[in-house]
């Protein structure tokens, strides 16, 4: 029977369910430590710290356990962002989300993809680059594939970027 072969995605979210959103960045690790005297196991806590996965976690310490098999509890892990505060509890932080607040991200998520593939379909493909306060001011137009296309520049009337401010999880939580 072809049925029980078949899932759809409501049948895949009753039996999965996300644990986090992470990633780590590809670049070339710099080193601090150097010179004849640092041991090798302070370079590779090092190099470790700096391939930390960001993003994510979900606030429930099987979770944790199962992404860091030797996690200890009061330590931050050495594989993702995340403390546990006990045996049963993940320490509470912007990179922790519970359960509710992950299902708002993803909810959100979906709307506002709805919502730009909408205006993408009508025709909607203004310049619109963004540029985050406090950020490492750099504009995203320093590092796009597209800047020689788009032409964007801020000195032309009417080019202006979208100000960005920094929010913590619960400011974040809130605008959603």
């Amino acid at each position: 029977d072809n049925k029980k072969l078949t899932f759809g995605i409501e049948d895949i979210e009753k039996i999965v369910k996300p644990a986090g959103v992470l990633y780590f960045k590809i670049a070339e690790p710099k080193i601090k430590k150097v010179g004849r005297n640092v041991l090798t196991q302070d370079v590779e806590a090092e190099l470790r710290e700096q391939f930390r996965m960001q993003g994510l976690i979900l606030a429930d310490s099987n979770v944790v356990r199962s992404m860091d098999k030797s996690i200890e509890e009061k330590k931050k892990s050495k594989i993702i962002d995340a403390t546990l505060a006990n045996s049963n509890t993940v320490k509470d932080s912007e990179k922790v989300v519970t359960n509710e607040e992950f299902q708002k991200l993803i909810n959100y998520t979906g709307d506002l993809l709805k919502k730009i593939s909408k205006e993408i379909l009508t025709g909607k493909i203004s310049i619109n680059p963004s540029y985050e306060v406090g950020g490492q001011g750099k504009t995203p137009c320093e590092w796009c594939a597209y800047k020689n296309i788009c032409g964007f520049d801020p000195k032309l009337k009417g080019n202006k970027f979208r100000i960005i401010s920094k929010l913590n999880k619960r400011e974040a939580m809130e605008k959603m």
